[in-house]
């Protein structure tokens, strides 16, 4: 029986010792896997790791220090994190998305001094605040100087491993290991204190019971929210592998699997529609892949399991919690987020913390058995901490119901349901309905008091021609085809760029694969270019991949459409230039 009272040892949770214990045990066990097939073991990513932190200690990072991390999801940005950690130091990422005024507070908030990133985003750090900052350490190639700053090439600091200075005390389970900030729904970016424990919690046998030492788990989730930190801590707690798979695109993910060997994925919202929507083949089997985790649930799960082979599971988590929602295998409710798993008491309650019935709506509230399970409160925030953590529970903000059986259904954001009458109604549910019309394609659901004393539901739609969505086809027509770009292009963060396309009713792999669909057409069309050339324009590696996709685009290959096309439109009457 798997005890979860007790505060797990510093064996067992504390990264740098799980790290050292991992390579001393097995140092040829792979433990990070590269699209390109390639892998860094256990043995090779500790002493790469111990090398950098030799070079952040010479700069002056001591333990207890925070230290901001703004990087893209590279194999730099786990090496920075693992090293801040094995000095003692607290890992606090930067969303990649950031820049202007929401950079500069979350750059003051964290309170460091040292900031790693790459030279593609220094140049943001130009015209802001930048808070304690004075050392930033730079990936990539040289930029240009910011007054006031010292810049460092990452490069120099890979120095001897044993150079690590020895630590001023033993890192505690209950030691902060990182800070995440959070989305601010309510106001600012708050900063999500996580100890070493709490993400042991969070990344466990009871919150992963799927996963094991032999598993490769495939990770496309960034290293600044939860999920990308969530997955790598939980295959090190094992003694499994990580495949670093980047920005997740349709066309990428089968041959990513196959490189890493990945055995397990965490698909959020429509990726696993994306990879449906092709039509079924002999070798849809023909993976590795035995467990996937879809966030949420979609409707469809059950038939992507029978085709592609594989078990499914859901779950509910945020940086605050630590996974306390977990489904069983192939979960059969629609909607369902899981059940309460053991180690937490959970309870849905109406404003006054009083419970609510099954079918009602109210706010999950969250308490766990053992100390230090769950956050250790928001860093420089003691009203939002107070707030969060009223009569001994945590509030999580967010609005559940729960049926007679114990499955928790997440509804929306407590603040954003609107209650009229004898109900509570869900904004996010209305506007689903909404954007259903074929002619809406953004809505706002708020509520608006009347003169009963209780509030009407109020909607505004907005036209296809004033969407985010035409806006990000014009961005990718410019050349911004990475979600960071878009994002920056666009001054949304990456989280509200998606959230917006999916509450239009797309998602940003739907509009890259629309452009990439277009372009491909056109260049069919117009010229007599090889497929393979037209297969590289418009960004496959492969021309067995782009002809799959165009399969999957058009119902034709790219040659078929090509013909077709041409008995249509003779020679004569289309511009084609000379092959080049």
């Amino acid at each position: 029986m798997i005890k979860s009272r007790r505060v797990p040892d510093r064996s067992e949770a504390v990264l740098r010792c799980v790290l050292e214990r991992r390579a001393a045990a097995h140092p040829e066990r792979p433990f990070l896997r590269f699209p390109d097939g390639s892998i860094t073991t256990y043995g090779e990513f500790c002493m790469s790791v111990q090398g950098l932190a030799a070079g952040l200690a010479s700069i002056g990072v001591k333990q207890g220090d925070n230290v901001n991390v703004w990087m893209p999801n590279t194999v730099d940005v786990v090496r920075a994190w693992f090293a801040i950690n094995w000095l003692g130091a607290v890992y606090v990422p930067i969303n990649t998305a950031y820049r202007g005024s929401i950079l500069s507070h979350v750059l003051m908030n964290g309170s460091a001094t040292v900031l790693l990133t790459n030279s593609v985003l220094l140049d943001r750090l130009r015209e802001i605040d930048r808070g304690s900052i004075r050392t930033v350490v730079v990936a990539g190639l040289p930029a240009s100087p910011i007054k006031g700053i010292n810049q460092i090439p990452l490069a120099a600091l890979d120095l001897d491993p044993s150079e690590v200075p020895p630590l001023t005390r033993p890192i505690e389970p209950w030691d902060p290991q990182s800070i995440i900030h959070t989305s601010g729904t309510t106001g600012r970016s708050k900063g999500v204190v996580s100890s070493y424990a709490h993400i042991w919690h969070m990344s466990g046998p009871l919150s992963y019971p799927m996963l094991n030492e032999n598993d490769s788990a495939l990770c496309f989730l960034p290293f600044f929210h939860i999920g990308g930190t969530l997955l790598v801590s939980a295959m090190l707690n094992r003694g499994g592998a990580v495949g670093l798979g980047g920005d997740f695109t349709t066309d990428r993910f089968w041959p990513i699997v196959h490189a890493t060997k990945a055995t397990y994925t965490i698909m959020l919202g429509a990726m696993s529609s994306f990879l449906a929507k092709p039509p079924p083949t002999d070798a849809d089997r023909n993976h590795t892949l035995r467990n996937v985790t879809m966030i949420p649930l979609p409707g469809d799960s059950r038939e992507f399991a029978q085709r592609f082979g594989v078990d499914v599971w859901t779950l509910f988590n945020m940086t605050e919690v630590n996974t306390p929602i977990v489904s069983d295998r192939n979960p059969a409710v629609p909607g369902t987020c899981g059940k309460a798993r053991p180690g937490n008491e959970l309870l849905i309650v109406d404003e006054h913390d009083r419970d609510v019935a099954p079918g009602e709506i109210g706010e999950l509230i969250i308490r766990s058995d053992a100390p230090w399970a769950l956050n250790s409160g928001y860093f420089k925030n003691p009203d939002a901490t107070a707030h969060a953590w009223r009569n001994g529970w945590f509030h999580t903000g967010d609005a559940f119901r729960t049926d007679e059986n114990g499955n928790f259904f997440f509804v929306d954001r407590i603040k954003n349901v609107i209650p009229r009458r004898d109900e509570n109604i869900s904004s996010f549910e209305v506007q689903a309905g909404i954007l259903a019309h074929p002619v809406v394609s953004e809505s706002v659901v708020v509520a608006a008091p009347n003169e009963l004393a209780e509030d009407n539901v109020l909607a505004a739609e907005y036209r296809r021609d004033r969407l985010l969505a035409q806006r990000a086809r014009e961005c990718l027509k410019r050349g911004h085809h990475s979600a960071a770009s878009l994002a920056e292009e666009l001054n949304l963060s990456m989280r509200t760029l998606y959230r917006r396309l999916r509450e239009e009713g797309t998602s940003l792999q739907a509009l890259k694969d629309e452009a990439r669909r277009d372009k491909a057409i056109d260049l069919l069309r117009r010229t007599e270019k090889s497929i393979k050339q037209i297969a590289q324009a418009v960004g496959f590696q492969s021309e067995k991949s782009f002809a799959r996709a165009f399969q999957s685009w058009t119902g034709s290959a790219p040659t078929s459409y090509r013909s077709d096309e041409n008995s249509k439109n003779p020679p004569g009457l289309v511009d084609r230039p000379e092959r080049r």
